[in-house]
């Protein structure tokens, strides 16, 4: 099957999977004795369907007064797309870079940054992110000096505070993962041909094994972003952040649900599948030295 046609079919039962999944909550607002109200669920779906269609006529309540949904409901989906993405940037970066780091230490010492890796990640993510804001309090108390901003108010708007508290988690998993797949490229033949031909170990690791783990990290990241989908609302109303979460918990309808989840899955979809085939390209170039 052509890849573009594989793409297209994923993209078309993904979709339609959103809009069945938003209109279950119709499924089980049945009375009596029956448990599931299948007509209410078919009458959510045509609604979800009409809504999609007529998308330009839908409003939502704002302060007791309808409110035009597009294009109001661009702004708190861009805020959390670019905070998701930027999150999952910032922890394929330093989870690749302290790979690297790892890589270089006596294999004795690898044994002691993985227990500490493992150690962290069993600390609860809302208590990181209450360290770190009461951290830049801290600070701020004793030298008047603001780091970050770390809560939204009125219009204004905080990125790297949330983007790094949503990373922190994903940065843990993709080390693991990289370092797997780091230790696994290392007993490659290409590895054993380079280091016959005299190639020094740093430049084995910054080159070509840092080349087609990274290839291979970036697949494995797919998991990765489901995890932190799941942390983003936590992020969002710790940070008093009106994201894509907040509307849809303040605003909840089968139509409304819907076209937020597929507003925020679109690029995503988008971004992940260009990168991949991108990637695929340059995978390519194979193991070559």
């Amino acid at each position: 099957m052509p890849r573009i046609l594989e793409v297209s079919l994923q993209f078309i039962v993904a979709c339609m999977g959103i809009i069945l999944v938003g209109a279950i909550p119709a499924l089980f607002s049945a009375s009596g004795e029956s448990l599931l109200n299948f007509s209410q669920y078919v009458t959510a779906l045509k609604e979800i369907v009409k809504g999609l269609m007529e998308y330009d006529t839908l409003t939502y309540d704002w302060n007791g007064r309808p409110r035009n949904l597009f294009p109001s409901l661009f702004s708190p989906v861009l805020y959390s797309l670019t905070l998701l993405i930027g999150a999952l940037f910032i922890a394929y970066v330093i989870s690749t870079a302290l790979t690297i780091i790892t890589m270089l230490f006596p294999e004795r010492h690898r044994g002691k940054t993985k227990l500490f890796v493992y150690i962290f990640e069993s600390l609860p993510d809302i208590f990181i992110v209450f360290l770190m804001q009461f951290f830049i309090i801290f600070f701020y108390q004793k030298t008047d000096i603001l780091l970050i901003n770390f809560v939204t108010l009125s219009e204004e708007r905080v990125y790297l505070l949330p983007m790094l508290c949503l990373a922190i988690f994903p940065t843990i998993q993709l080390y693991r993962l990289s370092f797997l797949l780091f230790e696994q490229e290392l007993k490659k033949d290409y590895v054993d041909l380079a280091r016959m031909k005299g190639v020094t170990k740093s430049t084995i690791l910054f080159i070509h094994v840092l080349r087609n783990a990274s290839i291979s990290l970036f697949f494995q990241s797919k998991k990765v972003i489901w995890f932190m989908l799941s942390n983003l609302f936590i992020i969002e109303y710790l940070f008093n952040i009106f994201g894509i979460t907040r509307f849809l918990s303040q605003y909840m309808t089968p139509v409304l649900f819907t076209i937020g989840v597929l507003l925020f899955f679109i690029p995503i979809f988008l971004l992940y599948n260009i990168t991949e085939a991108v990637l695929k390209n340059v995978a390519n170039g194979g193991e070559s030295i």
